[in-house]
């Protein structure tokens, strides 16, 4: 017999449960598991909201049998729309044409302002200013922009301690910026003035006003 066959360190022998490349192995394939199946998890995940059981005017008080709690997938867009965990509080009014089986938008319902205030919206670029939060006030700076000689654009405050009611920040994507849209209260002699400044381009800073200030 040849001794090298006989040599016992010759013959191969397959790997123990102890050789670390195994344990590594079972490893990755246990967490590529739990990947795919919380991947799986997530995209069927749904989230009841109310939609209009039927068609909503304008100055209509909401009550359960105007809504539908339907499941949908809204992802990061579920802040703007009314989730169905409560039913509507008594006085709730539409404030904007709802069609049936439409979503409730959070800004389509709430109570009439006593002041008489109109909602309007502000476009910001960039991330949301600091301080400005839902309930916030809040003063608004509208600014011309430059002549073609180069002079310097003007800026003066539109609109000072208004309340903010919403606010949603829309991610950058391609060939377009990231800004935040802020949704506030404007007195009504403080609508045309506001209305025609945003019309004519001039750019809107949103500056947050210290806690508890009201102008």
């Amino acid at each position: 017999m040849d001794q090298a066959e006989a040599a016992p360190g010759a013959r191969w022998r397959p790997s123990g449960w102890k050789d670390p490349r195994l344990l590594i192995g079972i490893l990755l394939i246990l967490a590529s598991v739990i990947a795919v199946a919380w991947l799986v998890r997530s995209s069927q995940h749904t989230t009841p909201m109310w939609s209009a059981a039927v068609d909503l005017a304008v100055g209509q008080e909401v009550t359960g049998e105007d809504l539908v709690a339907v499941d949908v997938r809204l992802g990061k867009a579920g802040d703007r729309y009314l989730a169905a965990d409560a039913a509507p509080q008594p006085g709730t009014r539409v404030l904007a044409p709802i069609a049936e089986g439409e979503l409730i938008p959070v800004n389509g319902v709430g109570r009439p302002d006593p002041a008489g205030r109109r909602a309007l919206a502000v476009t910001v670029e960039g991330e949301r200013p600091v301080g400005v939060e839902r309930g916030s006030r809040v003063d608004v700076y509208a600014t011309r922009a430059g002549t073609v000689g180069g002079e310097a654009g003007t800026s003066s405050v539109l609109l000072s301690g208004v309340e903010v009611t919403t606010l949603h920040t829309a991610e950058a994507t391609i060939g377009a910026t990231m800004s935040t849209t802020i949704e506030i209260l404007v007195p009504p002699e403080s609508v045309a003035d506001f209305i025609r400044a945003r019309g004519a381009g001039q750019r809107m800073d949103v500056v947050a006003l210290p806690p508890g200030s009201s102008e």
